[in-house]
C-alpha cells in the first residue's frame, strides 16, 4: 500500500507542478502583452503630444506673421487714416 500511495503522491505532485508551470507561463505571457500595450500607448501619447506642440507652434507663427502684416499696414497709414480706421473699422 505504501508504494501505491507514494506513486499517487508523486503523480499528484507532478500534475500540480505542470499546472503551476502553465499558470506561471500564462502570467508571463499576460505581463509581456501588458508591457507591449503600455509601450504602444506611450508611443501613441507621445505622437499626440508632438502633433499638438507642432500645431501650436504653427498657429503661433501664423499669428506673428498676421500681426506683423497688420502692424506694417498700420505704420504706413497717415494719422488721419488711423483715426478714420479706428472710428470706422472694416
Amino acid at each position: 500500500m505504501s508504494g501505491r500511495k507514494q506513486r499517487m503522491r508523486v503523480g499528484e505532485e507532478q500534475a500540480e507542478g505542470q499546472v503551476v508551470g502553465q499558470v506561471e507561463g500564462q502570467m508571463e505571457v499576460r505581463a509581456v502583452r501588458q508591457a507591449e500595450g503600455l509601450q504602444e500607448w506611450q508611443s501613441y501619447v507621445q505622437a499626440e503630444v508632438q502633433a499638438e506642440e507642432q500645431a501650436h507652434e504653427q498657429a503661433e507663427e501664423q499669428a506673428v506673421k498676421r500681426a506683423s502684416v497688420i502692424w506694417g499696414i498700420y505704420n504706413r497709414a497717415t494719422p488721419s487714416e488711423r483715426k478714420w480706421n479706428r472710428l470706422y473699422p472694416q
